[in-house]
């Protein structure tokens, strides 16, 4: 799957999680962009992202979205097999500018961003974490 856009949109209230894309075929998610959401008070990650098979996640762009108290953690990323690359929520050039906060994180240290994808470091400035 490549080139998906997900713009200005709300995701509230889920049992499960808000937004999960999960490779299980061992294909190719690339060109993904995620602008101007909210994602919020979602029983699980506002965002997972999983690479499940060995399949690759690669440029995906995070920008100016809003991820609050959702009850594990506002963003999960994380790789079975496979590869992820190119995850940006900010660097400089693109990305960035998200507001990730106020959530509870899998064991309850209040992460706001887990990062079990391999991508050391993950590009992740001008963010607001805070609350």
């Amino acid at each position: 799957m490549t080139g998906f856009t997900l713009t200005d949109n709300v995701v509230n209230d889920n049992t499960w999680y808000g937004i999960n894309v999960n490779n299980e075929a061992a294909g190719t998610f690339s060109n993904f962009t995620f602008t101007g959401n909210t994602i919020s008070s979602n029983d699980m990650d506002g965002i997972d992202l999983y690479n499940e098979t060995n399949g690759t996640f690669t440029d995906f762009v995070f920008t100016r979205n809003t991820i609050t108290f959702n009850t594990w953690d506002g963003v999960y990323l994380r790789r079975a097999t496979g590869a992820m690359s190119g995850i940006n929520f900010g660097d400089g050039a693109s990305g960035g500018y998200n507001s990730i906060y106020g959530n509870e994180g899998y064991y309850d240290d209040g992460m706001g961003l887990t990062n079990l994808s391999g991508i050391d470091p993950l590009p992740a400035q001008d963010n607001w974490w805070g609350e």
